[in-house]
This record gives structure tokens, sequence and C-alpha cells, in this order.
């Protein structure tokens, strides 16, 4: 199964995600597999909104003729051998303190600390 012909991602973001969804996961939510691409779920002790990525193979990276194209952004194929669950948003910092008591980006250069303590509603 082909996801997308070019999917720009970033892969610490996606390794973070694919984390905090485990970890919400096994709060408390019996874990299952999803039927389809995109399918949502929010049956865990944060109420975090969760998607089902199937598995499947896609290419990873910036075309070599991309405006704004850094150097370390090559194409790769991805195969993935087995689904998973991923968090719809981006994880705050309040988020990623609050389950993981921890904060990796305090006194890191261009890292900007979160002044709102929850997401909006």
């Amino acid at each position: 199964m082909r996801l997308s012909p070019v999917c720009r991602v970033s892969l610490p973001f996606v390794c973070v995600g694919a984390l905090f969804a485990c970890v919400v996961l096994a709060d408390n939510a019996p874990p299952f597999a999803g039927t389809k691409a995109g399918e949502v779920r929010d049956d865990n002790g944060l109420k975090t909104k969760l998607v089902w990525i199937p598995p499947g193979e896609f290419t990873m990276g910036s075309p070599q003729d991309e405006k704004d194209r850094y150097d370390d952004e090559n194409q790769v194929q991805v195969t993935l051998t087995k689904g998973f669950w991923l968090g719809q948003h981006e994880v705050t910092q309040a988020e990623w303190q609050r389950l993981m008591q921890t904060t990796p980006w305090s006194g890191k250069e261009r890292v900007k600390e979160a002044t709102i303590t929850r997401r909006p509603t």
C-alpha cells in the first residue's frame, strides 16, 4: 500500500509522537489495531486524540529540486511493517512534562518555553 508519494516528516517529531501515543495507550486503554488510515480514538487517560497509521510504504524527505531544501533532507523509502497510533496534534510542553515528568527543552537555544498550561478547547 502506498500512503503518499512524498511525506515530509520530521523524524524526531514522529518518534516523540509515537512514544506519546504508546505511553498514552498504555495508561488504561486496551490496545487494538485500527481498521483504516486516519481512524481516530481518544479512549485513553489523557483523552488525547490518536490517529491510526497503517502499515505500508512511503517516501520520506524532500525532492532535490524542492525550494528551500536542506542538504540533509534526502529522500528515503520507508516501510512500516506494523501499524501504530499517533497523536493527532503536536504534544505541548505541558502535556510532555505531565506524562514524562521531564523538561528536555530547558536551557536549550532557540526553544521557547510555553506559557500556556493547557491546550485551548
